[in-house]
């Protein structure tokens, strides 16, 4: 049986596929903390709790992002409460908390409504710059299934380009 040597085509696709997956492997995600939708005066906070777990998933689902949730943060800080700025009350503190995770980004948000519209307010903030990279807003007319379709409008809204280069860091 004679064993064939690749040709130069095959060479190049061995090639090329080993060194995607050495550039691939060596990528790293930008981490993006996520902060509870807060509810506004006419939004139940139980929903506003729930549409935030839905608001989460929505996040995991983009590529070469790593979501911290607040219950993350949360759970390390039992372990190690040294993760915690001194000066912080839990509950005010997600901001100055989730940068000694080493977040680049933070999401926070608002669940409101007008009539029978759910809207839905994201933005996206830069940490070390503090500065607002991109705002979006996601509005639903019905029930509070709706509540959850503007949630999720908001997030394709908040992700439909791609952050900025000059604010991408070491783990983007």
């Amino acid at each position: 049986m004679r064993i064939h040597a690749p040709t130069p085509i095959l060479h190049g696709l061995i090639w090329g596929l080993t060194v995607s997956i050495l550039f691939g492997a060596a990528a790293h995600a930008g981490q993006v903390a996520v902060d509870d939708l807060a509810p506004a005066e006419k939004v139940q906070p139980e929903l506003a709790k729930e549409l935030t777990h839905d608001l989460l998933s929505a996040l995991r689902k983009i590529p070469n992002l790593a979501i911290l949730s607040k219950p993350d943060i949360e759970a390390a800080l039992e372990l190690n409460p040294t993760l915690r700025p001194a000066d912080c009350l839990p509950q005010n503190c997600f901001l100055e908390t989730s940068s000694n995770f080493e977040s680049e980004f933070i999401i926070t948000g608002t669940l409101g409504r007008l009539g029978r519209k759910w809207i839905a307010s994201l933005t996206l903030t830069h940490l070390e710059h503090n500065t607002v990279v991109r705002q979006s807003t996601g509005a639903r007319t019905g029930d509070d299934s709706a509540a959850k379709d503007a949630v999720l409008n908001a997030v394709r809204n908040l992700f439909r380009e791609k952050i900025p280069a000059h604010l991408e860091g070491p783990r983007s």
